[in-house]
């Protein structure tokens, strides 16, 4: 809701437009702009006056009544009058003609100053440029809500070099007098020395033959010059020219050192420029740009507007146009990161619908894991090759490894390559397994896979222990005599 604000107390008015009266605003009420003003819950101070003439509210002003936004209309006898537009709700209340949270910052123009801010409050809150203790910038307009425009050195250039305040005499000696001219920044430089027609006295040449009617010290007569138009004191020859719409040195041009004044200019950038013409500064130094800029607003993703007005476009959006993906498994799809229907970006991928899993090693039902469920059975793993290779897994001393055994025989045994084992040396296998229905089967072969002793059956836990009559690789061969579905998953251990 973007309405001007003005914290001012509202009178709560009654009453309605009948037989040519109205209610009509009270005094806080009757200065026309802003529209908006806060009324809290002041008291009543009812007034009826006659439609003819004058209005009783103007269209469109929003007050506060109470927790009530009030909005004023014209009724079709043609007088005007208030009438409820919003009330508000959820404990919120009603603070220049909005619904807030109770104690909420209301900042309009977007400067952190406001009714019930932390940085302070904001005497116009529909112009950023203003707020209560703003630093006063050279722009015709009070920024700081002093009541002043432009006030200080705010307009004038860079007087490090300034001599004396522009407009100052003073007395070189008892015959002479020099005046303070302001240069073309503004700033006060002395000029050359003149003779008296007489004495010098406190600044002024005191003499009596010089005419002067508009005070400044140029006229028939007068020893600092001629003057070109003796009722204003901005115009005499030789004049420092302005920008203030006056012909200052009397050279018939008006205002011919500052090229730019009237023609067009902008302010702002992005959706913030706005456009005007340029006009003379205050203090007359040169030239500003009257257009007001427009206020900096959340950047949106490719609209192709520099909607923050920071001077870039869509920033903050780098991703766009990179690939992406959505979804896993069999569902994966790719795409592009595009804008979002909001601020921000999605990827523009459209992943697949999961289906039931099957055994086919992919993820059918697009939960991250394929063939989950266990919809392949019992699936023996790789301990073997190819029957009794010593390329087969190696189970170096110390290690363990797991393992599934598949089918009730030697068809699904794997085959562990134990490494290198030195005559004399002791081999202790363990074996571990969670299947009290299956029953295991073990044998140690030497190198060249010579068969050298079996485990006998076992039930969950077992170990096969054999002192090496030779050195070379050890093989172990692993089968179940009993193994019930889905199979026998085991830990086996080759011992220190």
């Amino acid at each position: 809701m973007n309405r001007a604000l003005l914290p001012l107390a509202l009178i709560i008015f009654q009453g309605a437009c009948v037989s040519g009266s109205v209610t009509s605003d009270p005094p806080e009420l009757q200065d026309p702009s802003p529209e908006v003003i806060d009324g809290g819950d002041g008291p009543d101070n009812n007034k009826e006056t006659m439609c003819e003439g004058e209005q009783g509210c103007s269209v469109g002003r929003f007050v506060c009544i109470g927790d009530e936004i009030h909005v004023c209309r014209q009724m079709p006898d043609g007088c005007t009058t208030f009438v409820l537009n919003e009330t508000c709700q959820g404990g919120r209340v009603c603070r220049e003609a909005l619904c807030v949270e109770a104690g909420a910052c209301i900042d309009t123009d977007g400067d952190s100053h406001g009714l019930n801010c932390e940085a302070g409050a904001d005497c116009d809150d529909m112009n950023s440029a203003r707020f209560n203790g703003a630093d006063e910038l050279c722009d015709n307009i009070d920024n700081d809500c002093d009541g002043i425009e432009d006030e200080g050195e705010v307009c004038r250039g860079d007087c490090e070099t300034q001599q004396c305040s522009p407009g100052s005499l003073e007395c070189v000696d008892a015959n002479t007098a020099r005046e303070c001219r302001a240069d073309s920044q503004g700033c006060g430089q002395w000029a050359d020395p003149v003779r008296c027609n007489g004495q010098c006295d406190e600044g002024i040449c005191q003499d009596p033959d010089c005419i002067d009617n508009d005070g400044d010290l140029r006229g028939e007569g007068c020893v600092f010059g001629a003057d070109c138009d003796d009722s204003d004191s901005r115009r005499f020859e030789g004049n420092e020219e302005v920008c203030d719409g006056l012909d200052n040195d009397c050279d018939t041009d008006i205002d011919e050192d500052f090229d730019d004044l009237g023609e067009p200019c902008m302010r702002g950038q992005g959706v913030c420029a706005r456009a005007g013409v340029s006009r003379c500064a205050p203090g007359g130094t040169g030239t500003i740009c009257d257009a007001v800029e427009g206020v900096p607003e959340t950047e949106i993703c490719g609209n192709g507007r520099d909607d923050d007005c920071d001077g870039r476009t869509d920033e903050g959006f780098d991703s766009v146009g990179s690939s992406c993906e959505e979804g896993q498994g069999a569902c994966l799809a790719f795409g592009t990161v595009v804008c979002g229907p909001e601020e921000g970006t999605q990827c523009d991928a459209e992943p697949g619908r999961p289906t039931s899993e099957l055994c086919d090693g992919v993820d059918n039902d697009c939960n991250g894991i394929a063939d989950d469920g266990g919809v392949c059975g019992c699936i023996n793993d790789d301990h073997e090759p190819d029957q009794r290779s010593s390329d087969g897994f190696l189970l170096a001393r110390g290690n363990s490894t797991q393992g599934t055994l598949c089918g009730a025989d030697r068809d699904g045994a794997d085959w562990i390559n134990l490494g290198r084992i030195t005559a004399g040396q002791e081999v202790s296998i363990t074996i571990e397994y969670d299947s009290p229905q299956a029953l295991m089967h073990m044998e140690l072969y030497a190198p060249n896979f010579a068969f050298i002793v079996a485990s006998p059956l076992g039930s969950s836990t077992h170990s096969l222990t054999h002192r090496a009559t030779s050195s070379g690789n050890h093989f172990l061969w692993l089968f179940p005599n009993q193994n019930p579905e889905p199979g026998i998953t085991y830990t086996l251990t080759h011992n220190q």
